[in-house]
């Protein structure tokens, strides 16, 4: 992936993280605490595969595009390119599953 599309991947991964942050925050101020805990459970497991598995991978290919004063260690995990190799070898979930 070259670079400007991982700057733009990251600017709109950073708009979906806003926006993340809305939905709790609409959640606290009008949900009782069920509910609340659902949407959050909710929007942490959606954050946690967008860091997982589009962020960090992007971070690892391109060091320099982690935004200056993020308190982010490289972490042990692949490579968006390497991601898009295992990707293109195996095929996808639905072609995978048994057709009645």
């Amino acid at each position: 992936m070259d670079k400007d599309t991982a700057e733009q991947l990251l600017v709109r991964a950073r708009g979906c993280i806003d926006l993340f942050n809305e939905m709790v925050e609409i959640a606290q101020s009008r949900c009782d605490k069920g509910e609340e805990r659902v949407v959050r459970h909710a929007v942490g497991y959606a954050l946690s595969e967008l860091l997982d598995r589009l962020v960090v991978p992007i971070f690892s290919d391109n060091p320099d595009l982690i935004p200056e004063g993020l308190d982010y260690g490289p972490l042990d995990g692949p490579k968006f390119s390497e991601l898009a190799t295992k990707m293109n070898q195996q095929p996808p979930p639905s072609e995978t599953r048994k057709k009645p």
